[in-house]
């Protein structure tokens, strides 16, 4: 439930002496465009009830979810189309046209968090069917929105190191380095720096871990 005074805050800086009446009245607009919307008044606020199927961070929660479970039982093409259905209900970033609303920002940043994982999960389903190429492709996609994430350059090393491509994993590395230093002031983690050095040294078995569950959960191979 959203009470009143936090729909006024979010409206006006300043509050007009008839703020809650506007309100009142920009409800009874929605309800007339929106018949059956569920749009209801609870004291002194609203609530809004749908079913989940009805909410698309709902339905991208469950598509993800459920393309990551069979991902875990090597199913991955199942998992690919799960979790590409999933991210196509994403049209730009959460609640884009809502601004100043201090209790969404951790809403926002919390399903961008998920759609990042998403991102991540689609590209090691591609992977599992040897789909490199794809998995390149998504991944320098996300690393372009997202350049100081370290787990996103991570599979974009590795999807370039089994694509044939080690010059290019080695690059990336470099390049991530380097945005880390001149942008945050830090450098990478010790992970990604053993990818490198797997890189380097043209470590196959190695590289395949990182992309294992127990090379996802530590720095230390076996």
């Amino acid at each position: 439930m959203v009470m009143t005074r936090c729909l006024v805050e979010a409206c006006w800086d300043d509050p007009p002496a008839t703020a809650d009446s506007l309100v009142r009245r920009q409800i009874m607009n929605l309800r007339r465009r929106f018949e059956g919307i569920g749009l209801a008044t609870r004291g002194g606020g609203y609530s809004l009830s749908l079913d989940a199927a009805e909410v698309d961070h709902c339905l991208f929660e469950s598509k993800l979810h459920e393309g990551r479970t069979k991902l875990m039982r090597g199913l991955a093409e199942d998992a690919e189309e799960e979790i590409s259905s999933a991210l196509d209900l994403w049209n730009g970033p959460a609640y884009a046209n809502v601004r100043g609303v201090y209790e969404l920002e951790a809403e926002r940043a919390r399903l961008a968090e998920l759609k990042s994982i998403a991102t991540m999960s689609l590209a090691e389903a591609m992977m599992a069917q040897q789909r490199h190429r794809d998995a390149v492709t998504l991944l320098s996609r996300a690393v372009e929105a997202h350049p100081l994430r370290e787990d996103l350059w991570e599979q974009l090393m590795v999807a370039l190191y089994l694509s044939g491509r080690r010059a290019e994993a080695t690059r990336a590395f470099h390049v991530m380095r380097h945005r880390l230093i001149d942008e945050v002031g830090v450098k990478p983690g010790a992970k990604i720096q053993l990818l490198h050095s797997m890189v380097l040294s043209d470590d196959s078995q190695g590289v395949r871990w990182v992309l294992s569950p127990s090379g996802r959960r530590d720095a230390t191979p076996p």
